[in-house]
């Protein structure tokens, strides 16, 4: 547990005769390796006990420069740690966090760790203070060396059990005679648990991660729709400009830093869904969009549409404000604190806004109701400063076992698929109006079994066809399919992108094939390619790529108005029953065929 001695002042330490070490794990921001993490093993009387113990030696404030961000941004790093090990290794591992916070502030949500200095000495008033310069000299001159002239003495050096398990029955300070620095140690004795198994979960039920961890402006989290409400389909919204040029409702913007943490967050989002008792079988959410507004801005106006109030939206967001304390943001930016809208343009002038209002024709009592898709992360890229989606919770279930699958014909499970797939559609069809340029038309079309209603996660992909309609009389399938996945690489670092080729008859097909994040559903991109001048395709090769739409528009013209959820819920199973037999895709019949 050496390495993170030098140049940092940290190690951990364990009597090798009564307990054995299972791992151990650095910490690192940036440069720095300041926190270290141990799983230990203690065993007695034939019990073993398992504790995830995090160290840690926050950075301290220097002059001016109070270091509150580094301290939360190290913190959170130490505590996604210990929670990645107790949610996936060590379910009953006791966690204890420990070490120098160089704050003697409250880092942590209050209401879930158990300080153990103060819950010895709660009663008797001993403050327990480790940093004291009217009692330690080498603490006085530590202020002096600062410039402070403050001799306040602070308790900024702690032992906490961040889950129940633990009693502490002495509580003191160590090193106080002729002391060797200018921090007191801490020495706490404990009882063990005795052999009764843990079932509460660190930082779902508790989330004590998401409570200490730093926000940023950069990232925001989402409630994505399936369209822009009250626009008319003929309609597009005038918000091409726009970081964000995606169907969505802020919940949380100045949102937590995930570069290293997605599953954190989603963890955490999910938990708070099952709080507000959002996640079931019953479909998904809706919201009722009656009424566009004008949000005016010094040089310029936004067009809003707000949807009508929802308890289960104020349930959902107040739990996430509980669960993300930090990220206040989109309430301190409003007046009126958050509230809920969809932007729907951009104007230069709130008279322009409104004349646009205006154009619609929209007469008293017009009302849509829209599905909410998912709760969707979002990140600004380095590469444009525009806000691309960064991973997706869906609301409902993504299990599939027969009796969910049966309980509603997979519709839950097909809904719960279709809330990530569309939000990876606009993803595709961003990066493909950035590879076909300005000048071309482009429009994403789904085909197969996801158009049908029958796409199921874990298995199913999403096949589509980019129509790209211009005046190049000779494009490029392959060159434009590269620069979709260039765009797209260069914001999901991590994704998966292959370009492959097919052959039907004489006529060879490029496929892109990717996956933007993993979880996320996979997607087939071909590109057809049209002339502006009459529509036709350019070639053979963009006729077959938009044959796979052509033909699943037949067939739904083919059903009958009423029979078509019948159909894709029989679609649905038949598809699952084939997948439990190994004998769906793989050169057997997709899930259209079946």
């Amino acid at each position: 547990a050496a390495e993170s001695v030098t140049p940092s002042g940290n190690l951990l330490l364990w009597k090798k005769r009564s307990i054995t070490c299972a791992a151990l794990y650095t910490c690192v921001d940036g440069q720095r390796q300041r926190a270290i993490v141990g799983v230990l093993s203690s065993r007695s009387g034939g019990t073993a006990t398992t504790y995830i113990v995090g160290n840690v030696h926050l950075p301290a404030n220097k002059g001016d420069d109070l270091r509150g961000d580094a301290r939360r941004r190290e913190l959170s790093a130490v505590l996604g740690q210990i929670q990645r090990l107790v949610t996936r290794s060590y379910r009953n591992g006791i966690p204890i966090l420990m070490g120098d916070f160089n704050d003697n502030e409250d880092l942590i949500d209050s209401r879930i760790p158990m300080d153990l200095w103060e819950a010895v000495h709660n009663q008797d008033g001993d403050n327990g203070c480790t940093f004291d310069p009217q009692s330690n000299p080498r603490a006085l001159f530590t202020r002096q060396q600062a410039g402070s002239h403050s001799e306040e003495p602070k308790r900024i050096d702690r032992i906490i059990a961040l889950r129940p398990g633990l009693t502490p029955t002495t509580a003191k300070l160590i090193g106080k005679n002729h002391p060797p620095s200018d921090h007191y140690g801490v020495m706490v004795e404990l009882k063990g648990p005795r052999g009764e198994r843990s079932t509460m979960k660190i930082a779902t039920e508790e989330n004590l991660w998401s409570g200490s961890a730093l926000t940023t402006p950069d990232t925001l989290l989402g409630l994505t729709l399936s369209k822009y409400p009250l626009l008319p389909d003929d309609v597009p919204p005038k918000n091409k400009t726009s970081t964000l040029p995606v169907p969505h409702i802020t919940l949380l913007h100045g949102f937590v830093e995930i570069q290293s943490s997605m599953d954190l967050v989603k963890n955490a989002v999910a938990e708070s869904l099952r709080s507000a008792g959002l996640t079931n079988h019953d479909g998904m959410p809706t919201l009722t969009f009656d009424h566009l507004d004008v949000f005016e801005h010094s040089s310029s106006a936004t067009l809003i549409c707000r949807p009508r109030d929802s308890d289960w939206l104020r349930t959902l967001y107040r739990t996430l404000r509980i669960t993300f304390p930090q990220c206040d943001e989109q309430e301190t930016r409003h007046t009126e604190g958050w509230t809920p809208h969809v932007s729907l343009g951009n104007f230069g002038t709130t008279s322009a806004a409104r004349e646009f209002i205006s154009t619609l024709n929209m007469s008293s009592g017009t009302a849509e109701t829209l599905t909410v898709q998912a709760i969707t992360i979002f990140r600004r890229s380095t590469v444009d400063g525009k806000i691309f989606a960064a991973g997706v919770v869906p609301f409902c279930s993504q299990q599939l076992t027969w009796s969910n699958v049966l309980k509603d014909a997979g519709r839950s499970q097909h809904e719960g698929f279709k809330g990530a797939a569309d939000v990876v559609r606009f993803e595709t069809e961003r990066a493909c109006e950035a590879a076909a340029g300005s000048e071309a038309k482009v429009k994403v079309h789904v085909y197969g079994s996801h158009a049908l209603g029958a796409s199921l996660p874990g298995f199913s992909d999403i096949d589509t066809v980019v129509n790209v309609t211009s005046r190049d009389k000779n494009p490029a399938a392959l060159n434009f399919l590269r620069r979709v996945a260039d765009f797209l690489q260069a914001r999901h670092p991590t994704g998966k992108f292959r370009i492959r080729e097919a052959k039907s008859k004489e006529t060879r097909l490029c496929i892109l094939t990717f996956r933007l994040w993993p979880g996320a559903p996979a997607v087939d991109l071909q590109v057809s390619f049209r002339n502006r001048s009459n529509g036709v395709f350019v070639n053979d090769a963009s006729r077959l790529a938009f044959g796979g739409v052509v033909d699943t528009i037949r067939l739904q013209e083919s059903i009958a108005e009423e029979q078509r959820k019948t159909f894709s819920g029989a679609l649905r199973i038949l598809k699952f029953w084939a997948h439990q037999r190994q004998v769906y895709g793989s050169g057997y019949l997709g899930g259209g065929g079946w």
